[in-house]
């Protein structure tokens, strides 16, 4: 919450109970109803690495794929996204990494992951501001970058234009090795 500069204020009184207030910044640009369909962008049973700290937010965008279409391999930590690569070498069409990781980071996850698959599409995603993210001279400008909360629509059309491999292997209903 404070990346975002957000604030929260707590007053208890014993016997009178707890107010809780979350301040959140105002916002410079006008709110946009979401029109799109989800339904507009799916894929076709593909593997995608999703690589986050954070058990709650691994499986979130998690189900947020399968809605999509596709088959999440879910690590938490760099160094399992490295043996869930290696699991199912071949196979893997994309990776979402978190920026920010205890350990291995993302950019540095994001070039373990480069050397072993070769061409794999990778994507981050942070829960920092433009702004605090562009601070960041270690993460290579070509991956996409998606900026969290996300939603459905934001996360079919970043893999839409992230090139996925589409390697499906010949048993899509099989789960992923190692999940």
């Amino acid at each position: 919450m404070t990346n975002a500069g957000a604030a929260i204020e707590v007053d208890s009184e014993l016997g009178k109970g707890t107010t809780f207030r979350i301040y959140w910044p105002a916002s410079s640009t006008p709110a946009r109803l979401d029109s799109s369909k989800p339904s507009d962008v799916h894929g076709s049973g593909e593997l995608v690495l999703v690589v986050d700290d954070t058990g709650s937010v691994r499986a979130l965008v998690g189900r947020l794929l399968e809605r999509l279409g596709y088959r999440p391999v879910l690590a938490g930590s760099a160094e399992e996204a490295l043996v869930q690569c290696e699991d199912n070498i071949g196979t893997m069409a994309a990776a979402i990494i978190d920026l920010f990781m205890p350990g291995a980071n993302g950019p540095v996850c994001a070039r373990k992951l480069a050397e072993r698959c070769p061409g794999l599409p990778i994507l981050f995603m942070t829960g920092l501001s433009d702004h605090e993210a562009g601070l960041l001279s270690d993460v290579d400008s070509a991956y996409p970058l998606l900026e969290k909360p996300f939603g459905l629509r934001q996360l079919g059309q970043a893999l839409s234009q992230a090139n996925l491999k589409r390697c499906v292997p010949d048993a899509v209903s099989a789960p992923p090795k190692n999940e």
